[in-house]
């Protein structure tokens, strides 16, 4: 019997660690020089890591910092060149630069925010509006660090490992979706339990973008208001 009691009592201890360690790691800020922020309209989604955006009255291609999504002959490649299109196609987004600006090829490299961030930003806001992470989160991309570009890279990882541990995406094999080369995008909110459309009235506060398979995997159901896809 005591040996069941200290048992339990250590799985405790070891339940509430890992709570902590989750909260302290979503808590983390980081820091955002917002004057250098390139304000820039996407214009062609060249695949899951590469866009083109007009850019100082002309064109240029940008190449996303810190991941690596699948090229055209590899698996999910069609499903993460989709979800890249979904996110950012035809839109404006804010380029956030490191140390190094261009790769070998003359690419701009940059971290993609879909909003302009704060100064200062949360785990949570970087998960719901930078491409680079929400690619990682979402098991589209594997990470790729490449110094002097490592500033998020810590959470890179992190993130990899969430998607890995939760079996998304790339790293989901056995996915109906990832064989049929088929992927819909909906929309989840940070504390409820449905899915949504884009612009469905209850993805006001907040709007994170998943695959369908994915949120019917976690238990989400369709919005009665907008009714999503099933």
């Amino acid at each position: 019997m005591k040996k069941v009691v200290l048992v339990a009592a250590i799985l405790v201890v070891l339940v509430v660690a890992i709570l902590i360690l989750g909260m302290t790691a979503y808590a983390q800020q980081y820091s955002v020089d917002v004057s250098r922020l390139i304000e820039a309209r996407v214009t062609r989604i060249v695949d899951g890591d590469t866009i083109e955006v007009t850019w100082n009255a002309g064109s240029i291609r940008v190449r996303l910092i810190g991941v690596n999504c699948p090229e055209e002959s590899q698996y999910y490649y069609q499903e993460a060149t989709q979800f890249t299109a979904e996110m950012v196609a035809n839109k404006t987004v804010w380029l956030e630069l490191d140390i190094g600006m261009y790769d070998k090829y003359n690419r701009l490299l940059a971290y993609v925010w879909l909003s302009k961030p704060a100064s200062i930003v949360t785990q949570e806001f970087i998960e719901q509006n930078m491409l680079n992470a929400m690619l990682l989160l979402n098991g589209y991309a594997q990470v790729m660090t490449i110094a002097p570009n490592v500033k998020y890279s810590n959470l890179f990882a992190l993130l990899q490992r969430t998607a890995r541990l939760s079996q998304r995406g790339l790293w989901n094999t056995n996915s109906s979706n990832a064989n049929s080369g088929s992927v819909v995008i909906v929309y989840i909110t940070s504390t409820g339990t449905k899915y949504h459309c884009d612009g469905c009235r209850y993805l006001s506060k907040s709007k994170i973008p998943i695959t369908l398979e994915e949120a019917k995997k976690r238990g989400y159901e369709p919005c009665s208001v907008c009714n999503p896809p099933k």
